[in-house]
């Protein structure tokens, strides 16, 4: 009876050990022989079959992950178009247009800033007309008195005029010289500087004009002489021009004009000097 319950564990424990054997075998087999499913290395579980871990079109089918058209697609984050589309970050119609910032018309327009109508027209700054008119000053006189007879010796272009001139005394006892105009016109005819007396209410003067009147200009008075006088106007080339003169009057009311000499050397174009050895003298033409 003992020996058939030992013979019975014996068998049960020799299939036991026959079926784990088997079970060994089996899970040896399935790892070392090539199976069914081409590229399974350990059993058919889902955990490394590469089609479910490393499956491309899951984890990295570039269409999610990397697929250009999201994370580098340059029609979104370097589309030119976007960033730098110079129509819009320097598009030289707004920030550099030279219509705007630097068009001539308006900064450098020459007819505003350097137009030469206004800043160096000749006929404004340079006109000789202008800057060349005789300048003569008027002296306060006595409106009347009496004028004291001083012939005076004057050289003309090197040669001694006799001329029958008058003079006033002033408050410091200084004399000023007055000349008769016509005396001057004979004297200085035929020079450069020859001028014609006319007159037609006034006294008019033409300068580089021959003098046509009498050579003979002597005054039917002599000695001091009464006088009026102070700021006449004579027209110089139809241009008024005002010079201090004395006036003085024959018993039949005629007058006698003299004027200062240099006023009229000043306004008829001749030089008036004075030396200690000469005098008074007169040069009709400009120093060669």
């Amino acid at each position: 009876m003992k020996f058939r319950k030992i013979l019975s564990t014996l068998l049960a424990a020799a299939l036991m050990c026959g079926m784990l054997c088997t079970a060994a075998f089996a899970e040896e087999g399935d790892t070392a022989a090539p199976g069914a499913e081409a590229g399974e290395t350990v059993s058919n579980t889902s955990v490394t079959d590469p089609a479910e871990g490393t499956d491309p079109a899951e984890g990295t089918d570039p269409a999610e992950g990397t697929d250009p058209a999201e994370g580098t697609d340059p029609a979104e984050g370097t589309d030119p178009a976007e960033g730098t589309d110079p129509a819009e970050g320097t598009d030289p119609a707004e920030g550099t247009d030279p219509a705007e910032g630097t068009d001539p018309a308006e900064s450098t327009d020459p007819a505003e800033s350097t137009d030469p109508a206004e800043s160096t027209d000749p006929a404004e700054s340079t006109d000789p007309a202008e800057s060349t008119d005789p300048v003569v000053t008027v002296d306060e006189i006595p409106a009347e008195g009496t004028a004291l007879a001083a012939s005076q010796s004057i050289t003309v272009d090197g040669t001694a005029v006799e001329f029958a001139a008058y003079a006033l005394l002033d408050e410091n006892g200084n004399l000023t010289n007055y000349v008769k105009l016509r005396d001057v016109a004979v004297a200085i005819n035929g020079t450069d500087a020859q001028f014609e007396v006319g007159f037609d209410g006034s006294i008019l003067l033409t300068t580089k004009t021959a003098y046509s009147g009498a050579a003979d200009t002597a005054t039917p008075f002599s000695g001091d002489h009464p006088y009026k006088g102070g700021a006449q106007t004579v027209k110089v080339d139809g241009k008024d021009v005002a010079m201090t003169a004395i006036t003085l009057y024959d018993e039949n009311g005629g007058g006698y004009n003299y004027f200062k000499l240099r006023d009229l050397g000043a306004v008829l174009g001749f030089t008036v000097g004075y030396s200690n050895e000469t005098g008074i003298s007169i040069t009709t033409s400009a120093a060669e």
